[in-house]
């Protein structure tokens, strides 16, 4: 389950209303530069009437800009990296198992979220940590989850591939998520005037239908 109704009740209970939280998600959209979202519910679900221009909108490269945004500013591992977790324990307790099928199967995967539609497909924002370093990925319209999967492994392994020797990763101050210690694996630091950071290697990609 996806929560949808404690989406609606959050947003009820920031902003007053959902339509004014929607307002506010996409003047955050606009501050991030996610050019081509345009948010229309707090929950994503397409509308009663299916029809496009009620829909939310947005791209493989925007969601990766928000990702990078959570990694950087939330403690969001903390959620994501669980994969199986009991609520209210006792008669009617409750077990969620996490819908990304990638976490203890592909190295270092730790999030982030997984989304299907019928109009998006199976869509996977993923993120990856190995030896210090911090990869996004992102895949939309795979036909299948498990087509969904196996190119969101693909695009992390040509991630990591293409980083340079020394990049740096994306954490958010105090979040209880820290990068695996680099002590044995890391090459000696840079000079002082070519050490600031950059960001994380983002791959997104649109399969064919």
């Amino acid at each position: 389950a996806s929560a949808n109704d404690a989406a609606a009740a959050l947003a009820s209970h920031i902003a007053g209303s959902r339509s004014a939280f929607v307002e506010l998600m996409n003047a955050r959209a606009r501050e991030l530069g996610m050019t081509h979202t345009t948010f229309r519910s707090p929950h994503g679900l397409p509308p009663s009437s299916r029809r496009l221009e009620e829909s939310d909108l947005t791209s493989p490269r925007d969601l990766a800009t928000l990702s990078v945004h959570l990694l950087k500013t939330t403690d969001i591992l903390k959620y994501t990296s669980v994969k199986h977790r009991t609520f209210r324990p006792g008669p009617k307790r409750i077990d969620m198992d996490n819908h990304n099928n990638l976490l203890g199967k592909v190295a270092g995967v730790d999030g982030l979220k997984t989304g299907f539609t019928r109009g998006a497909g199976f869509c996977l924002a993923a993120t990856a940590l190995r030896n210090g370093r911090r990869v996004v990925v992102v895949t939309m319209g795979s036909p299948d989850s498990k087509t969904r999967d196996i190119k969101i492994a693909e695009l992390l392994q040509r991630g990591f591939s293409a980083l340079p020797a020394s990049a740096p990763v994306a954490t958010a101050t105090g979040s209880p998520i820290q990068p695996a210690s680099r002590a044995t694996t890391t090459p000696k630091p840079a000079p002082a005037a070519k050490s600031e950071p950059t960001e994380p290697i983002i791959k997104f990609s649109i399969p064919k239908r």
